[in-house]
């Protein structure tokens, strides 16, 4: 685990690649648990590839693409329930942030 500085996570992709790899495998392995493994692998390769993970204000929030719906490939999905997986997506990312940095305990 690495210790956290908030300036360095500007540029994340350089100092904190590992760590968020890390973050995004444990959220999809479980929201694999919770979900149709279609949709989540759908979500992972096509919606969350273009997300944005920040910390602003002493919090992790993951910025989402407009339209995921339309990123979801050959899987079809209502936006509703989307929006809702989604959701919960985020909740899943940002926890397994706050524990691989120390910040929360799981």
């Amino acid at each position: 685990m690495s210790e956290f500085d908030p300036s360095s996570f500007e540029n994340k992709y350089v100092n904190y690649l590992l760590e968020l790899e890390t973050a995004y495998k444990n959220a999809f392995s479980t929201m694999l648990e919770k979900f149709d493994s279609k949709v989540i692998h759908a979500i992972d390769q096509g919606v969350l590839v273009e997300s944005e993970p920040i910390y602003e204000n002493g919090e992790f929030q993951i910025i989402l693409p407009e339209n995921p719906g339309a990123l979801m490939g050959s899987v079809l999905i209502d936006n509703e329930t989307l929006n809702q997986i989604l959701e919960e997506y985020k909740i899943e990312l940002t926890k397994e942030l706050k524990f691989i940095f120390g910040m929360d305990s799981q």
